[in-house]
């Protein structure tokens, strides 16, 4: 049986000692919330962007360089916008 593992038992043990204490002692509930407890973002956080493009058509670069020369090739690059880059 699972229950029979050191780790496991020790793990459960632990747990069963932190429930203790933290019911009993809300000082050390409140450090135990805020240890586990996920931390907040902050306010002015910016969300979180994907970073896969979304249906962006990008181009072959090397077709480009070849077809355009290298001066018009570098014009053609500073047209590009920043996602297509």
């Amino acid at each position: 049986m699972r229950s029979k593992h050191p780790v496991i038992a020790l793990l459960q043990g632990l747990s069963a000692l932190l429930d203790d204490e933290a019911s009993s002692n809300p000082a050390f509930a409140a450090k135990l919330d805020a240890l586990i407890r996920p931390p907040e973002k902050p306010s002015g956080a910016r969300p979180k962007t994907s970073t896969k493009p979304k249906g962006i058509d990008v181009p072959d670069v090397h077709a480009e360089l070849a077809a355009r020369g290298d001066e018009d090739f570098r014009a053609w690059l500073c047209t590009q916008p920043a996602d297509v880059l």
